[in-house]
């Protein structure tokens, strides 16, 4: 019991870092971003600045007028603010919906097997319920060919009666090139 403890404390905690990892990372890109628009957008109102005083002279006295500029200041603060937010949340979605997925595999891969009638027929038919529902779920190939899984029973043969069987799946997600993981468990009636 204790190494199933240390084992889940140790997956925890290289899922952690694998997470802080992918935060500096992007944090790291974010910073690189929000430096080139602010670049781009200072040259912007220094090539806007320079036309309108040498197009528009009879108006360069109400542009130096400070009238409306909070609105200027206002756009030009809060849109590279809001880059940030955006990207966070569109990654945050995209895991979410990795999550959701290896979830719903794992939960019927292992109702397929429970459903089965020995070992045997259990791993084939349960093999075989995660690759349909997979592809049907939006999987791509390349994510198909990493699909993994794998069948912990606690009693042998696994369908006996009381038993407990566990199974975890794995895949590789194409856009992040993170391995996503989930487990679901069943419990074997007595009565079997």
């Amino acid at each position: 019991m204790n190494h199933h403890k240390f084992k889940l404390a140790r997956n925890l905690y290289s899922g952690w870092i694998n997470t802080q990892t992918l935060c500096l990372d992007c944090f790291t890109a974010l910073s690189k971003f929000l430096t080139a628009c602010v670049k781009f957008l200072t040259a912007c109102v220094k090539s806007l600045t320079a036309w309108a005083n040498r197009l528009l002279p009879p108006l360069h006295s109400s542009l130096r007028d400070e009238s409306g500029s909070a609105v200027v200041e206002f756009v030009a603060l809060a849109i590279p603010l809001f880059i940030p937010i955006f990207i966070y949340l569109n990654s945050f979605a995209s895991l979410s919906g990795n999550e959701a997925v290896i979830r719903t595999l794992a939960r019927e891969g292992v109702r397929a097997y429970v459903a089965s009638d020995n070992d045997y027929a259990g791993r084939v038919v349960s093999q075989q319920a995660v690759q349909l529902i997979a592809k049907h779920l939006g999987l791509s190939e390349k994510e198909l060919q990493t699909l993994s899984a794998t069948y912990e029973c606690s009693r042998l043969p696994c369908l006996s009666a009381n038993s407990r069987i566990r199974l975890t799946i794995s895949y590789v997600d194409s856009q992040t090139q993170r391995r996503v993981q989930a487990s679901a468990q069943e419990n074997i009636s007595p009565w079997k």
